[in-house]
Formats: structure tokens, C-alpha cells, sequence
């Protein structure tokens, strides 16, 4: 039964079991659900939140809920999905500005009709929006070419603690004043202000979408590969390699013993069949075993099911783990991965993505078909490898009871005092997110 109260300043919140069962975070029920219809409304929810010094965990589609740390508090979850509006494109510019609240597949489709794309990808595309990809720094592989998508965001408007909103950037290209601030958002998991609007540059939608799927023996011929197309003029939309247990769950391919590469090649017809070319004598000079060509609708829902993977309701990875590291190192690290598999009988998938440097490490399972003492203490030391090997090791998913011994960020990075110092001016009073981001912030 719906229980919705207003309060003195006219706005609805629901307090009703059933819709705050929606917004669980880390086995955490919210105090209350506000959804805000305009910018106003949550204007007047920050500064009466921030008087009263309730938490606030603002919410997207909720693919990410769980990343990061428990929180500290939470009274109140607001749900940004009614905030869903196109506010301004400029096809000629290639720019549009956008309400935080719209799905990542609701602004594909508006652009399509224009023959544009934002080059982004996320998992859970249906779901996902755009403020809680830049929150939560949610990126697929589709990065190769066009960079992270804090390049493409040209501007921005976000709510600090007092209520005030704050504008920086523009909607045009050429207008980057106060560019840097935007990007302080991004990856901030919306610990210094409420995301409410977002400027982005577009790019052309190309004519020809294919992509090339090899198979080989083992990771080493699939990453030489991958390092000697890095080195030639093919420039792929997105690459990345991956085991056998992935493929089989995409449908590409029942042989789990073997490792894949797929390579997405866009652009005119005669720049894919140049590519495409140069593209598959790299794959029979490494050795490949076999391989298919997808074409452009196929294309779409391989990259899409390749970004999901591990974060789907009906199969959701037991952990998942994203390391960024030197690819040198990429044998002592798959090594390490092969051994503690066999000897602690875990099933580890792997989606490596050599273009800029990360890998994301799946442990496959449910926490009710394993002993989780005995994982936990496997992953822990896991864990502690990986992070003595690389740059940075991320867990982006876990069962809740780790992360009461292990710190999903890991250490501090450099810089981290600036984010501080502006936490503390745009969020004096610890309200958004508490608890949750990088040093408790």
C-alpha cells in the first residue's frame, strides 16, 4: 500500500515497505523515497535534508547500489528516473544537454533518428543514466577510440549541500569554463553534489559497424595479437579478450577451453574492409583457430552482452573485480589467477580490455553454493596480490560481509586532499552518500 506524506514545504515522500524495498543498499532500508518532477523540487529537498541533517543516496536505474562502501546512514533515497528529459540538441553542433535521469538507451534512441551516437557503453543499458554512469564511472569497452567519457562531458549542473545549484561548463564545444569542476563528479559516486544535468558532445553515427571475433589457444597468442593491432592503423571502436565461460554465455562460441578476441572496426566500406583485412592477418599469423565476422545488428547485441556480463539479475557474478595495470605484467597476473582457481575450486572468468589498460576478474557463483568463510579468505589474498602488482584494483561488486575486512578503493590516491578540501565545501555536513566514496568521505 502506498504511503506518501507532504510535508511543509509541499514536497511528497513515500514511506510506503514496498517502494523503499526497491532502494536497499548494502541490506540498508531507506528512511523514505523522494522522486523529484523538476529542479526545484530538489532544490528545496537538498536544503531541507542538509537543515535536518538527513543522509541522501541519490538513485539512477540502480545497476551500481551496491558499489562502494556500506553507507554510514541513509534516510532517504532519491529517485532521479522522472528527471528524464532531452532539454537541448544541437544536431549540427553535435552537442545535446540532458537531464541526469535519462537511460542510456532512451538517448541512443533519440539520437539515432539524427544519425549520431554518444560513444559510450554501460552495463545494463535499458537501465543505466547517464548521471549514474559519470557517478559511478561506469564504462564498457567501447573506449578504444573516442576516450572516457569525461572527455565528451562539455558541461554541467549539480546541486551542492545548501541547495544551490551550480553550473559549470556550457553546451557548446568550445565553451569549457569551469571544465575541471564537471570532472571532479565523475567517479565521485555523487559524494559532492547531486548530478541534475549533463552537456555532452556527440559524434556522427558511422555506416559500417562489424566486428571480428577470434579464437586461440591460450591468453598469451590472444594478447600478442591484441598489442600487435595496437601498433597498426586499424583503430577499433573497442577490443577486448575474454575465456571460454564468456563466450559461451554470449553465444559465440560452446568451446570454453579456448580464449577470444573481438574486435569492433567502424567507418565507411572501404576503411571496415581495409581493416578488416589487415584485422584477420594479424589473427592467422597469432595462431587463431577459428573466427566469425559479425555485422551490424549482430554487432550491437554482442558489445552490449559483453558489457553486461556479471551485472545481469538472472546471473550476477559473485564478485567482480576491475584491475588497471601494466599488460607486462599480464602473465604473472593470469598465472596467479589460474593457480588460486585450481586450488580453491572457483570458477574466474576474465574480460580484458587492452586498449586502455584494465581487467575486469568475475568470480562465478552464488553466495549460497559456497562456504563464504573460505572464499572470503581466498579473495582477501587475492586481492592483496593484485594490488602489489598493479596500479589500481577496484572491487566493483562483492557479497556485503567482505567488505567489513577489505576496503573496496584500495589506497588513497595522489590528489585525494582536493577532493576532500571540496567535499568539505560542498558538503559540510557529510549528507550525500556518507560513508561511502574513497577514505570514508
Amino acid at each position: 500500500m502506498t504511503e506518501k506524506n507532504k510535508d511543509s514545504e509541499g514536497l511528497i515522500f513515500d514511506y510506503s515497505q514496498d517502494v523503499r524495498a526497491g532502494f536497499i543498499v548494502e541490506n540498508m532500508l531507506p528512511g523514505s523515497v523522494f522522486t523529484p518532477n523538476n529542479s526545484f523540487e530538489i532544490m528545496d529537498f537538498v536544503r531541507q535534508s542538509n537543515n535536518d541533517n538527513l543522509s541522501i543516496i541519490p538513485f539512477g536505474g540502480g545497476t551500481r547500489k551496491n558499489f562502494g562502501m556500506p553507507p554510514i546512514r541513509y534516510d532517504t533515497a532519491l529517485d532521479m528516473s522522472e528527471l528524464n528529459a532531452v532539454i537541448n540538441h544541437n544536431p549540427d553542433d553535435l552537442t545535446i544537454s540532458v537531464q541526469a535521469g535519462i537511460t542510456l538507451d532512451s538517448l541512443q534512441a533519440v539520437l539515432l533518428e539524427h544519425g549520431q551516437f554518444l560513444p559510450i557503453s554501460a552495463p545494463l543499458s535499458h537501465l543505466t543514466t547517464i548521471g549514474g554512469i559519470l557517478a559511478s564511472d561506469s564504462n564498457g569497452p567501447i573506449k578504444w577510440r573516442y576516450g572516457h567519457f569525461r572527455d565528451l562531458v562539455i558541461g554541467m549542473k549539480f546541486f551542492n549541500s545548501e541547495g544551490s545549484i551550480i553550473k559549470t561548463g556550457g553546451n557548446v564545444v568550445k565553451n569549457v569554463t569551469g571544465y575541471d569542476t564537471a570532472k571532479l563528479h565523475i567517479g565521485a559516486l555523487g559524494t559532492l553534489g547531486i548530478i541534475s544535468e549533463v552537456s555532452m558532445r556527440l559524434m556522427p553515427k558511422p555506416r559500417v559497424n562489424n566486428t571480428v571475433v577470434a579464437q586461440f589457444g591460450n591468453m598469451k597468442l590472444a594478447t600478442s595479437v591484441s598489442k600487435a593491432i595496437f601498433h597498426s592503423s586499424v583503430m577499433p571502436l573497442a577490443l577486448s579478450i575474454f575465456t571460454g565461460n564468456v563466450a559461451n554465455r554470449l553465444g559465440v562460441s560452446a568451446n570454453t577451453e579456448n580464449v577470444f578476441l573481438a574486435v569492433n572496426i567502424v567507418g565507411g566500406p572501404d576503411s571496415v574492409e581495409r581493416q578488416q583485412k589487415e584485422l584477420l592477418q594479424f589473427c592467422f599469423a597469432g595462431d587463431s583457430n577459428d573466427f566469425k565476422i559479425l555485422t551490424f545488428l549482430e554487432t550491437g547485441s554482442f558489445w552490449q552482452k559483453l558489457t553486461d556480463f556479471g551485472w545481469e539479475d538472472s546471473s550476477p557474478s559473485l564478485s567482480i573485480v576491475r584491475v588497471s595495470t601494466d599488460f607486462s605484467k599480464i602473465d604473472k597476473l593470469m598465472n596467479y589467477l589460474f593457480k588460486i582457481q585450481f586450488e580453491d575450486r572457483l570458477n574466474i572468468e576474465l574480460i580484458l580490455n587492452p586498449g586502455y589498460g584494465t581487467i575486469d576478474i568475475h568470480w562465478i557463483g552464488q553466495t549460497s553454493q559456497i562456504d563464504l568463510e573460505k572464499f572470503t579468505k581466498s579473495f582477501k589474498e587475492t586481492i592483496r596480490f593484485l594490488r602489489s602488482q598493479s596500479e589500481r584494483v577496484i572491487i566493483e561488486s562483492c557479497p556485503s560481509s567482505i567488505k567489513r575486512e577489505i576496503n573496496v578503493w584500495g589506497e588513497i590516491p595522489d590528489g585525494f586532499p582536493l577532493m576532500r578540501s571540496i567535499k568539505e565545501q560542498y558538503d559540510p555536513n557529510v549528507i550525500f552518500n556518507p560513508g561511502r566514496f574513497v577514505d570514508g568521505i
